[in-house]
């Protein structure tokens, strides 16, 4: 992702990982849209801290338990769908 930094915005479908947590995804620090869908995890662990992310959305993400943390992840979130 090293050279994707100004990549805005992303929608990642069907991340499905070992472990279910978003350790492995590794997102710019400037994105200000970022959609989930049909993704595995159930909680919110291994989010980096996006302070720029105006907008988080999860489409189908039914394993989706809690969202403790997002305070810390998207400090100015403006916009949340579930």
């Amino acid at each position: 992702v090293g050279h994707l930094l100004q990549l805005d915005p992303l929608d990642v479908w069907r991340y499905k990982p070992k472990g279910a947590t978003f350790d492995a995804l590794h997102l710019p620090a400037s994105l200000r849209k970022l959609e989930f869908n049909w993704c595995n995890q159930e909680t919110l662990g291994g989010l980096p801290c996006l302070s720029g992310l105006d907008e988080l959305q999860f489409h189908y993400c039914r394993n989706l338990r809690t969202l403790n943390g997002l305070a810390k992840i998207a400090p100015n979130l403006k916009r949340l769908v579930i």
